[in-house]
């Protein structure tokens, strides 16, 4: 996957420039060679990872999107102060001109409308002798994931509110096809049970079309697996528990995936596309691009790693953060602490003050962040999975304890817990396993389970919403209920666009 899709990435971008960072310029250029590329299977191929680039890209999980997620739930604090976006979201002071969520608004834009030009080809292709029916399947198949993938991630940040709360309010734009003039961009947002009825529609077909598995070059895309966990995930945020568990169950029958022996593997390169992942984003410091230019590594080591490892160390984990994982294995390979040995530097990491916790997870210490000369590249290579195997297994917990199986959903959080504290996942331990009763006791403790597993991952703002936890969590920091479930529609968009209507309260 590192020499193959990753450059495949990079030399598609190179082909066809970078598209449009809003919805309303029709100008992509990808539609200028639509009708010629998806008659040849190999050109359609990079097409395909052109609507794969944007979810790596510096606008999304390059980069700013985890300031998005990470400052607006305090995961981790900021130290260095020179962003007004971010710092925006440090107490909830974000408005319509936020850079960081008109760049996450940009990248899904691109997704969703090179993902259209891929749909619209590819829907009315028979196949050739050339570029065969399976081959056209699996084409077509990740278009509609990808397209379901950007409007789940834009429904659930820019909507009025969690769809379990009140899905007849105001969504995300549905665009659905390529846009021919401006016109057809200028449409309202969707209500938030509309977008989820289009997320459901698209998920559905990209199970139907996906292969199980990719192999050599391929490997790393998305698969009927990822479709279904991800249609579990969205019953879930509906509460419709039922659907969840049969979707996670298609995930949890299938033998290929299977916990990492080791819970660090997911973040430190050593487990990269392997048997934990469902959903992962691709990366590679293998190349003279630097992320900034849209190479194929990330910004995000960059700025999240200390000095020491050559890092800018812009954020750093709050120490009430690290004392509630401190006395959990997993605090480990989440969080660099004084004292931790940091073989780059070939000494241990000093400090001394509540500001010196920082992040581990997707940060190479073994080397430098910030590649040679000083400045010049900024690729961080570790792959970031967005989905696994252990969130599938405590959304599965999850919806079990509410349909009232303690006995299995109790099972799957201990399985999640064995695996951290080294023990068999599939045998009792005294050691790692909790016992609590069913319904309320189980749910606090998935949500603690959830807080430590996935510490740092981009999904705890999300969880927080949909359980209704936001303002006991955030209220201190300045969430206010009815207001900040959304967050503001970028000003561009609701000036250009006249029936782009913006959020309340912004």
């Amino acid at each position: 996957m590192k020499n193959s899709i990753v450059f495949a990435i990079t030399l598609c971008l190179a082909l066809v420039p970078g598209c449009s960072d809003d919805f309303l310029d029709i100008s992509d250029p990808n539609s200028l060679v639509a009708d010629e590329v998806y008659t040849d299977y190999q050109t359609s191929i990079l097409a395909i990872n052109g609507a794969y680039a944007p979810l790596k890209e510096v606008d999304l999980w390059g980069d700013q999107i985890h300031f998005f997620l990470h400052q607006i739930t305090n995961e981790y604090g900021l130290l260095w102060q020179g962003d007004a976006g971010w710092n925006q979201m440090k107490d909830f002071s974000q408005q319509p001109n936020n850079q960081t969520l008109d760049a996450v608004w940009g990248g899904l834009a691109k997704v969703i409308l090179r993902s259209n030009e891929a749909i619209q080809a590819l829907e009315g292709f028979a196949g050739t002798e050339a570029f065969t029916p399976e081959q056209r399947n699996g084409l077509l198949g990740q278009a509609y994931f990808l397209r379901g993938y950007a409007f789940f991630l834009g429904v659930r940040t820019f909507g009025e509110q969690p769809v379990s709360v009140d899905g007849s309010v105001r969504g995300f734009p549905l665009i659905l096809s390529p846009p021919t003039e401006r016109d057809a961009t200028l449409v309202p947002r969707a209500t938030v049970d509309e977008v989820y009825a289009q997320i459901i529609m698209d998920l559905e077909n990209a199970e139907t079309l996906l292969p199980a598995s990719w192999t050599g070059g391929d490997l790393g895309r998305v698969t009927s697996g990822a479709a279904s966990a991800y249609l579990g995930k969205v019953y879930l945020y509906q509460e419709n528990w039922d659907q969840a568990i049969a979707h996670f169950d298609k995930v949890i029958n299938n033998a290929s995936y299977q916990l990492l022996a080791n819970f660090g593997d997911n973040f430190n390169g050593a487990g990269e596309n392997g048997s934990e992942s469902i959903f992962e984003i691709q990366f590679s410091r293998e190349s003279p691009v630097r992320s900034f230019d849209g190479g194929p590594g990330h910004v995000y080591a960059t700025r999240h790693a200390p000095p020491e490892l050559d890092g800018w160390g812009n954020v750093f984990v709050p120490v009430e953060n690290y004392n509630r994982i401190q006395n959990d294995p997993r605090a480990e390979a989440s969080v660099i602490k004084p004292g931790d040995f940091l073989p780059f530097a070939n000494a241990e990491y000093v400090g001394s003050g509540p500001e010196d916790y920082r992040p581990r997870k997707f940060i190479d210490i073994n080397s430098g962040q910030i590649n040679n000369p000083p400045f010049a590249e900024f690729n961080g290579g570790i792959n970031m999975p967005v989905m696994r195997l252990a969130d599938v297994y405590l959304m599965y917990a999850e919806a079990q304890n509410e349909n009232g199986n303690t006995v299995v959903a109790l099972e799957y959080v201990n399985k999640v817990r064995r695996r951290a504290y080294g023990e068999p996942i599939d045998t009792p331990s005294t050691t790692a396993d909790i016992a609590v009763g069913g319904g309320a006791p189980l749910l606090a403790a998935i949500q603690d389970e959830r807080y430590i597993e996935l510490f740092g991952e981009g999904h705890r703002w999300f969880d927080l919403l949909r359980w209704e936890l936001a303002d006991d969590v955030l209220g201190s920091r300045g969430f206010s209920s009815g207001v900040h479930e959304g967050m503001p529609i970028p000003i561009d968009e609701i000036q250009l666009n006249t029936a782009m209507i913006q959020n309340d309260g912004y």
